[in-house]
């Protein structure tokens, strides 16, 4: 029938090429979880830079940022800063 050192022989070279497809594979998909992972925090700095650049460029005006359906008007902080504060006059009694 067959000989002992050919089963021996078939097992171990069975087992290199499933653990040599596993390795691959293993491999590959990390591969692919850090591309991912470095193309989104690429798209996230872009989108952040965008928004920083807006900001810089509206020059203290309200600028929109949209989402699909979903959209805001942000204004700079330090716009807000120079802004004139207003005080309620002595007078002004109104319930809120």
């Amino acid at each position: 029938m067959f000989k002992k050192e050919n089963i021996i022989q078939t097992l171990l070279i069975v087992w290199a090429t499933v653990s040599i497809i596993y390795i691959g594979y293993i491999t590959w998909t990390d591969y692919k979880v850090k591309g991912i992972t470095q193309a989104y925090q690429a798209g996230k700095a872009d989108t952040v830079n965008g928004i920083i650049k807006q900001s810089e460029d509206a020059k203290c005006q309200a600028f929109t940022i949209f989402n699909g359906d979903m959209k805001v008007e942000l204004v700079a902080t330090n716009c807000l800063q120079k802004a004139p504060q207003t005080q309620p006059t002595p007078g002004d009694t109104k319930a809120k």
